[in-house]
């Protein structure tokens, strides 16, 4: 009797032990800022206000790649723990998203109707699977703001 129940134990516990380790709620995600507008665009984004990259897409074109790998949100801050990226346009308008200010992002400012990189929503694109564009458009391009 004493055996039967350390095997049922030790069976449980293998049991709870399996099912915890397994990744079904995690997701490996790419993303990319797409450059829908007639301009050529320059991406620039910060970790703790210092530079990481500065990058310039094409008209059309794609770029600054992301892998996520086994999370379960799709955000551009979880990308090298980005906290800022500035989108700009040759005219030297365009949008600088934080995460502490959203006030010169797309959208209203309000990060409750935002569309910033930060979260999903309207802006990013589901192209194929688990590949995801934030992509910037004409009218992004035509609504852009002076940035400091």
């Amino acid at each position: 009797m004493r055996l039967n129940n350390i095997f049922c134990c030790s069976l449980l516990s293998i049991v709870f032990i399996i099912s915890c380790t397994q990744k079904d709620k995690y997701k490996d995600y790419n993303l990319f800022i797409r450059n829908n507008s007639s301009q050529d665009l320059r991406v620039i984004s910060y970790k703790d206000n210092i530079e990481i990259d500065n990058i310039l897409i094409g008209i059309g074109e794609r770029g600054l790649e992301c892998n996520l790998v086994d999370v379960r949100r799709i955000s551009y801050s979880l990308c090298d723990n980005l906290d800022s990226i500035k989108f700009v346009f040759p005219n030297d308008k365009g949008y600088s998203c934080s995460i502490s200010d959203e006030s010169l992002c797309f959208g209203d400012g309000n990060p409750e109707n935002g569309m910033a990189p930060w979260y999903l929503n309207d802006k990013f694109i589901n192209v194929s699977g688990d590949t995801y564009e934030f992509t910037i458009t004409q009218e992004d391009f035509e609504n852009a703001l002076d940035l400091p």
